[in-house]
């Protein structure tokens, strides 16, 4: 559980959700290629997917797309306008 009582899963759900497309199905092709399967419910499929990893190899994936996301957040999900406003 994170800190506000979530799932890792459902923080890695959210970040995806938080993109823009094309970022945001670009994110879900990238997981895809990480579980070595499709993941056409993404949520249930990526929860079954790291549940099935070990303890310790499940926290370091999901540590690991957390930076991952966050990244792409930064990038893109900012609006323009704000992105413009932070460069000066």
């Amino acid at each position: 559980m994170d800190p506000n009582g979530r799932s890792p899963v459902e923080t890695l759900v959210e970040r995806v959700d938080s993109l823009r497309e094309p970022y945001r199905h670009n994110a879900i092709l990238w997981l895809e290629h990480c579980a070595r399967q499709p993941l056409p419910d993404f949520k249930r499929d990526l929860h079954e997917f790291i549940e099935g990893l070990s303890p310790s190899v499940r926290e370091r994936f999901v540590i690991e797309t957390q930076l991952v996301l966050e990244d792409a957040l930064r990038y893109f999900a900012i609006m323009p306008d704000s992105r413009s406003a932070s460069m000066r």
